[in-house]
């Protein structure tokens, strides 16, 4: 229907909360917001490193992350990341998920876990870490439902054989979760 330009690398991953109103990261170093009704978009770049997956929390609240091992997430309304996680992981950043509309999120990694964040308010810039849950293997993707998050993890990178987790099995990690008042409880 449409081409929308700006990226200048592949993109890596994409999420959309709101019709006309994708989330993208790419190998080109930025995160982006599109407002496909406009023509437009808004551009994040704070990472070093390729942006290697996205989310989108809520309307106007977005978290990127991949190779350099932070998350950052970012507001419509600047440009500077609303809080952040340096040095998150052990190894880089390989999937990001959310629980629509709170403040929780997880992020996945080929170190041994997909760990817990509670996205901070007020002035505090500091992801929470709640909860590091271990795995197996590299996670390549997380997947929420209305009950419990889909981790799928391999025995390698879902973009290249470079590395290989000795012991890991090619599966499905499932994680059950409550979420109340901004506390988390998870089990596996």
């Amino acid at each position: 229907m449409d081409t929308y330009f700006g990226h200048t690398d592949p993109i890596n991953d994409m999420d959309i909360y709101v019709k006309g109103k994708p989330f993208t990261g790419s190998a080109d170093k930025t995160a982006r917001f599109w407002k496909t009704n406009l023509d437009s978009h808004l551009v994040f770049q704070k990472s070093n490193c390729s942006v290697d997956c996205v989310t989108v929390l809520e309307q106007e609240k977005y978290a990127s992350s991949g190779q350099d091992r932070n998350i950052h997430v970012w507001s419509a309304t600047s440009r500077k990341p609303y809080a952040y996680a340096d040095q998150a992981h052990d190894e880089w950043i390989t999937a990001l998920s959310c629980l629509r509309g709170t403040d929780l999120l997880l992020s996945g990694s080929s170190d041994g876990y997909v760990k817990t964040w509670q996205v901070p308010g007020g002035n505090k810039k500091d992801l929470v870490n709640l909860e590091n849950i271990p795995v197996k293997g590299v996670v390549n993707q997380i997947a929420q439902s209305k009950s419990f998050f889909a981790c799928a993890v391999g025995q390698e990178h879902k973009h290249g054989r470079w590395n290989k987790v000795s012991g890991a099995k090619n599966g499905l990690c499932l994680i059950k979760y409550k979420h109340e008042g901004g506390a988390t409880k998870e089990s596996k």
